[in-house]
C-alpha cells in the first residue's frame, strides 16, 4: 500500500485526489475461525519450528492506514466504513463492515513543506574566503563530539537500531551536548557564513567487519544530520547509498548519475517544481579506487558573474521556467513496477515533463533591512535536455548559449577540488551551490566505492 500510495502522490499535482480502499480490521474480529486470536496468536509467535509470525503482517490497524498515508504526504479529507453486498462468507457477518474508504488529497501547498516555502539569503564570500576556500571551509569534528556520536551510534548498532529505525530521545539528546553544539554551527555555516563546510575526523571503525562498521558509520551520520535540520527522507529514504549499480544515466531512464561511475556534470540535487532541498550531505564510507574527484562551486557568485556578461534576452533563458525530466522517487535505479511504467509511458511522460518546469535561477530582492537579497538554484543540464526530449519540444539555441556560459561561470567559481576520504563528509546549501563528481574506477577486490547522501531542510529551524 505504501508503494503504490508514493507512485501516486508523486505523479499527482497539487490538489489532485484519490480514493482508497483497504481491509477493514474489523474483519478478523467478525471472522469465527481465525487462528490468530490471542491465545493462538501467542502460541504461533513461538520460534518452534523454526518460524516467527510479524503481528503487524496479520493486524493492521486503523492508525496503520492513516500513517501510511499521511506518510506519503496525503491529507486525509474523509473516512468512511464500507460494506460490500457481494462479500460473503461462512465466517463473516454481512452486517459487519469489511472495508475502509480514505478520501485523500495531495496538498495544493505541498510545496510549503518541500523547501520552498522561503528562498534564501544570497551568501556573498569576503575576498580572504574567496583567496582560501580550503580555509573558508573547513570545519572539523571536534574531539568530545566526535567521541559522543560514535559512543551513542556503537551502543545503539549493538541494540539492532538502523539509521533507518532510530528514534531519537530525551536521554540521547543528553548524551550529545557536543554534537549539538556543533550542529548549530554546521548549520550557520550552511545558512548563514560560507553556504558548504568539508567535516572531517567522524571516527570509523576498521574495515574487518563492513557489514557492522558502514552501520556505526551511517547512524553516526544520520545522528548529526538530524541535528543540523530535518532529514528529508520523503522520496529516497533517509540516507542514501551511493554506490555504482553498473548503469548509465546518459542512455538509460530513470537512472541517477549518482548509481553510476560515470562523471556527474554540474548539478543541484532533488530539486522538482514541487520539491527542493536546502541542503545535501555528502558522506565516505570509502572512496573509489581511482577517481571519484568531487566538484563544488558556488552558484550564487557565478550568478553575479553572468548577470554583468550575459544582455538581457541571455539572463531571460536561466530566469524563465524550463521543462525538466521526472525522477521517480526510489533507488533511481530504472523504471521498475507497473504503476512506474504506465506513468512513464511516452504520452504520460509529454505532460509531466511539460508541468514539472521551473527556473534555473530565482532572484528576489532585499527587504526589511536585507541588502543581499535572495536567490535559489536549481540545475541538471542533462535531465533539461532529456525533460524538452520527452516534453516533445526543442532546446532553444539561446538556452543552449546560457547554459554553456553557466557551466563555464561554474568551473570558474569552483571552491572544492578534491576527494574525500573514510570519515570525510561534504555539505553544501543546495540552494546557492552546485556540485560535481568525475567518473571513477572500482576493479580490484577491496571494497567499493560507497557514499551515502542526506538532503536536509534548513529553513524550519532557520
Amino acid at each position: 500500500m505504501k508503494a503504490i500510495c508514493s507512485q501516486i502522490f508523486q505523479v499527482l499535482k497539487p490538489g489532485g485526489k484519490l480514493v482508497c480502499g483497504a481491509p477493514h480490521p474489523m474483519m478478523f474480529a467478525a471472522s469465527s475461525n481465525i487462528d490468530l486470536r490471542l491465545g493462538d496468536y501467542c502460541k504461533t509467535n513461538e520460534p518452534e519450528g523454526g518460524l516467527r509470525v510479524d503481528p503487524s503482517a496479520y493486524f493492521k490497524t486503523i492508525s496503520d492506514y492513516i500513517e501510511t498515508l499521511k506518510g506519503c504526504g496525503f491529507k486525509i479529507v474523509d473516512m468512511k466504513e464500507a460494506r460490500s453486498p457481494s462479500f460473503r462468507s461462512h465466517t463473516h457477518r454481512s452486517d459487519f463492515p469489511n472495508h475502509l474508504v480514505f478520501d485523500v488529497e495531495k496538498p495544493k501547498n505541498s510545496a510549503t513543506n518541500a523547501g520552498l516555502n522561503s528562498i534564501p539569503c544570497k551568501i556573498a564570500w569576503s575576498s580572504f574566503e574567496r583567496s582560501n576556500p580550503e580555509r573558508a571551509l573547513r570545519l572539523d569534528l571536534p574531539e568530545n563530539a566526535a567521541a559522543e556520536l560514535h559512543c551513542l551510534a556503537t551502543e545503539l548498532v549493538r541494540r539492532g537500531v538502523t539509521s533507518d529505525t532510530y528514534c531519537p530521545t530525551d536521554e540521547d539528546v543528553a548524551h550529545l551536548e557536543n554534537v549539538v553544539a556543533f550542529a548549530g554551527k554546521l548549520r550557520r555555516h550552511l545558512s548563514q557564513d560560507v553556504g558548504a563546510a568539508h567535516v572531517r575526523r567522524l571516527p570509523m571503525e576498521p574495515e574487518d567487519d563492513l557489514k557492522v562498521s558502514a552501520a556505526i558509520a551511517k547512524l553516526s551520520y544520520y545522528i548529526l544530520c538530524s541535528l543540523v535540520g530535518r532529514v528529508d527522507g520523503g522520496a529516497r529514504g533517509r540516507l542514501f547509498d551511493v554506490r555504482d549499480a553498473r548503469l548509465d544515466a546518459k542512455k538509460q531512464d530513470n537512472v541517477l548519475f549518482s548509481v553510476s561511475q560515470g562523471e556527474a556534470p554540474w548539478h543541484s540535487d532533488g530539486a522538482s517544481v514541487d520539491r527542493s532541498y536546502d541542503a545535501v550531505g555528502l558522506f565516505c564510507i570509502h572512496p573509489a579506487e581511482e577517481g571519484g574527484i568531487s566538484f563544488v562551486s558556488n552558484a550564487a557568485s557565478a550568478f553575479e558573474k553572468l548577470k554583468s556578461r550575459l544582455p538581457g534576452f541571455l539572463m531571460h533563458e536561466l530566469l524563465r521556467p524550463i521543462p525538466r525530466d521526472v525522477m521517480e522517487n526510489g533507488k533511481g535505479i530504472g523504471v521498475e513496477g507497473g504503476l512506474k511504467k504506465l506513468s512513464r509511458t511516452q504520452d504520460v511522460l509529454v505532460l509531466r515533463s511539460r508541468y514539472n518546469s521551473y527556473p534555473i535561477f530565482v532572484e528576489e530582492a532585499g527587504g526589511g533591512g536585507e541588502r543581499r537579497g535572495r536567490l535559489r538554484f536549481r540545475y541538471m543540464r542533462h535531465w533539461i535536455e532529456t525533460g524538452h526530449r520527452k516534453a516533445g519540444l526543442t532546446i532553444s539555441p539561446l538556452l543552449r548559449i546560457a547554459m554553456d556560459a553557466l557551466d563555464a561561470a561554474l568551473d570558474e567559481e569552483t571552491v572544492f577540488d578534491g576527494r574525500l576520504e573514510r570519515g570525510e563528509m561534504f555539505f553544501c546549501n543546495n540552494n546557492l551551490f552546485a556540485h560535481g563528481r568525475s567518473a571513477f574506477v572500482d576493479s580490484g577486490p577491496g571494497p567499493r566505492r560507497h557514499m551515502v547522501r542526506a538532503w536536509i531542510q534548513l529553513q524550519e529551524l532557520s
